[in-house]
């Protein structure tokens, strides 16, 4: 049975025996004989198996239609591609570690424990919601946050930024009860990132009930959200874009363009803003949505933006080839995980916490590999 039951499990996540070897800490090859009948999985294994790639203990014992649980464990993510939906395990495996290493370190998970409980769409409560964080943050009701993953970072929030299909903004997973990540695309804007970073920590403030997995798309346009995108969407708003951040303000090409550098917004969700707090009108909407160039316009200003350097460097990945961007794709695990992360994996190693093997588990590299970094005598954070 369970020869069966892991290729079965192996084919719907789309892994090859050598990531099940990583994961079990057992080579290629025993991985090999357990598919063909020659060795059965341990009761670890099985509870490995289980929390790492969140299947049901009972799917290794009965029979279990693993890809409708999976439907529905991760009902949001109906909207995602076969490409992305495989990484979705993948993801869930590193944020599990990140909490699995802090509570080695004996340190608290997430140190942000504030849940508020909006049901409706009420735009004043959500907006004194998102002045408080505001102020609980250290910003006033009109300056810019500066850098919100970091922010949220340094509070143990855990983000990862995969490469995921362009119309997809980010995800919001509940690991379980008490552990949450979020996922941002890499392949966005840095506005648009800074913006749907600030949505999914909406989700978080709000949402985060065990069972709760969203998949956040057009987040900028507020007619086509969901009841829940609605009520994250509107935190996300009134948490970078305050209505007094606009007091005196004037509005011209430069005047726009400078807010969106400040603010780390892009076009959409700022015209969006303007127009539905009544500083612009449905002409100037038109204009500022479909004919002006904002990109163009930060470059007369001569203003540093990495907004810019993103869509200079965008035209020039739309030029690769299909194989070109089809291998940017692919997730490298190790690109995913934080300095901070490393770090605390390192600490835990001198701190006699855990064994050289587990090193190689926490940074998702063969012992070998690890070694070779060792003999080079390059850190382990800097991989």
């Amino acid at each position: 049975m369970f020869d069966t039951k892991l290729k079965e499990l192996r084919k719907e996540l789309g892994l090859k025996q050598t990531e099940i070897a990583l994961v079990l800490g057992i080579s290629q090859d025993i991985v090999s004989k357990i598919e063909n009948n020659r060795r059965v999985l341990t009761s670890y294994e099985i509870y490995k198996l289980s929390q790492t790639y969140d299947v049901p203990i009972e799917f290794f014992f009965e029979k279990f239609n693993l890809t409708k649980y999976r439907e529905v464990s991760f009902r949001a993510t109906e909207e995602l591609k076969d490409s992305d939906r495989k990484k979705i395990p993948k993801l869930k495996q590193i944020g599990n570690k990140f909490y699995d290493i802090e509570e080695v370190l004996k340190r608290s998970a997430d140190t942000i424990l504030r849940k508020y409980d909006v049901k409706d769409i009420d735009i004043e409560v959500i907006r004194n919601i998102a002045l408080e964080e505001r102020k609980i943050f250290g910003f006033n009701d009109q300056e810019p946050i500066s850098n919100l993953f970091e922010l949220l970072t340094s509070y143990s929030i855990k983000i990862l930024s995969p490469i995921l299909e362009f119309n997809i903004h980010g995800i919001f997973l509940s690991l379980s009860a008490d552990r949450h990540l979020i996922i941002i695309n890499k392949d966005n804007s840095p506005a648009i990132r800074n913006f749907t970073l600030a949505h999914e920590y909406g989700h978080y403030l709000f949402h985060r009930e065990k069972s709760f997995n969203q998949v956040s798309k057009n987040l900028e346009n507020p007619d086509l959200l969901r009841h829940k995108e609605k009520i994250a969407n509107i935190f996300a708003i009134e948490f970078l874009m305050p209505i007094r951040s606009f007091d005196n303000l004037k509005i011209s090409d430069e005047t726009i363009s400078l807010y969106m550098h400040n603010y780390k917004v892009s076009r959409q969700a700022l015209i969006y803003r303007l127009a539905n707090i009544g500083i612009i009108n449905y002409d100037e909407k038109e204009y500022y949505l479909n004919e002006f160039m904002p990109i163009e316009a930060l470059k007369k200003l001569r203003i540093d933006s990495p907004e810019v350097k993103w869509f200079e460097n965008a035209s020039k990945i739309k030029r690769k080839t299909s194989a070109d961007r089809e291998r940017r794709k692919k997730m490298n695990v190790a690109d995913l995980l934080s300095d901070k992360y490393k770090t605390a994996v390192i600490e835990a190693y001198e701190g006699g916490l855990i064994t050289y093997s587990k090193v190689a588990d926490y940074l998702f590299l063969k012992e070998k590999e690890l070694e070779k970094i060792v003999e080079k005598k390059e850190v382990a954070y800097e991989i």
